[in-house]
């Protein structure tokens, strides 16, 4: 637990940094009360997620997905990566970053593999977040 609460939240909060600093319009409804905190969170989580992808899966049948048989046994990665940005699901502005976004993410998982750390890191991006952008006056030291 401790390893991947580390390494996500580095990765969690250099996204949202980024997010925000390539944004600077999102980040000004931030600063404005237009948009919450948690909302920002959220909405990096779905564009930008923390984990790239997930460790292989087994089917346990033959399954068909998009058009492709999945043999039983074969390994599938899903990439959480792309999930946020794809536009089949999320309409054509899907790889915009929108900090009052409201959209579902898989960044933490699903269902018995839910990541148990969650609302700890949820709780930890509400307050430094807020706390980074309050106190340093910050800007990207090289275009992104």
């Amino acid at each position: 637990m401790l390893a991947a609460g580390h390494q996500t939240t580095i990765n969690f909060f250099t996204n949202s940094r980024l997010a925000l600093l390539t944004h600077p319009d999102q980040l000004e409804l931030v600063r404005a009360g237009e948009v919450s905190w948690e909302a920002v969170t959220e909405s990096v989580l779905a564009w930008d997620s923390p984990v790239g992808q997930s460790p292989f899966r087994y089917p346990t049948q033959d399954i068909e997905i998009g058009g492709t048989l999945i043999r039983a046994g074969e390994p599938v990665m899903m990439s959480y990566a792309a999930l946020g940005r794809d536009p089949a699901h999320h309409g054509p502005l899907a790889a915009s970053f929108d900090a009052a976004r409201d959209i579902r993410h898989l960044s933490f998982g699903h269902g018995p593999h839910f990541c148990v750390g969650a609302p700890l890191a949820r709780w930890e991006a509400h307050i430094a977040l807020p706390a980074f952008f309050d106190r340093f006056d910050t800007e990207l030291a090289a275009p992104a």
